[in-house]
């Protein structure tokens, strides 16, 4: 009868609700407040309750690019682990002195890095970067305080993508001497390092420069040895 059925329906919905409410009840561990609050605001994974060290689990398994825009500095990549889909990582405007990406997961895929270290009228203080221990599908770093800038045998670039420094006033030296090119793809990978005016030594020497496309070294006006 009506009654029969209205207590079913009752059930039935009481029933989804918890369900639905227990797949998103597993949480994340995340401690660093500065990595919480690039997850939370700048991607829209707020489990309900800023800054409590925790993340929805689910969501961050489907984050592709983390954002770190306009960050704190971050020292703790404890629950990083969860980013599972992850492909790249991009940042406008960091505000700390370092960013060190050693610590997260490996990527054997590769991952995609953008680091823009100012935008508009905020000065450039970036000085220190450590790439994640992955191969890159692309590089982008522009607008540092950077003085220098090693590639290490881990940071190998995939062919048909881009690795791009530019724009970064302090930047002397740069080596990826150590980095292969992984051929997945007919298309060459591009180099652009242009408007760096301190550079001056630049090293490629890694046996594959048949294998540029592209390359741009303009207006690095203090360099003399390649």
């Amino acid at each position: 009868d009506f009654s029969y059925l209205y207590i079913m329906k009752t059930l039935l919905l009481s029933l989804i609700s918890v369900l639905a409410l227990n797949s998103y009840a597993q949480l994340t561990y995340v401690p660093d407040d500065a990595l919480e609050l690039a997850l939370e605001t700048h991607l829209g994974v707020s489990d309900g309750d800023g800054n409590n060290d925790d993340g929805v689990t689910e969501w961050l398994n489907n984050i592709s690019i983390l954002q770190l825009d306009y960050c704190d500095q971050i020292n703790d990549y404890t629950g990083f682990e969860e980013l599972i889909s992850l492909s790249g990582i991009a940042s406008t405007g960091y505000n700390g002195a370092s960013l060190d990406l050693s610590d997260i997961p490996y990527y054997p895929n590769g991952l995609s890095v953008s680091i823009i270290g100012s935008s508009g009228l905020t000065p450039p203080s970036l000085t220190s970067l450590i790439l994640p221990n992955s191969p890159l599908r692309s590089l982008i770093i522009t607008n540092t305080n950077l003085s220098s800038l090693i590639l290490e045998p881990a940071h190998n670039l995939y062919s048909g993508q881009l690795l791009t420094i530019a724009h970064n006033s302090l930047l002397e030296y740069i080596d990826i001497s150590a980095v292969d090119i992984l051929i997945d793809q007919p298309t060459a990978p591009m180099l652009s390092i242009v408007n760096n005016p301190s550079l001056s030594c630049l090293n490629l020497a890694n046996g594959y420069c048949d294998y540029w496309g592209l390359v741009s070294l303009e207006y690095n006006n203090d360099l003399f040895s390649i």
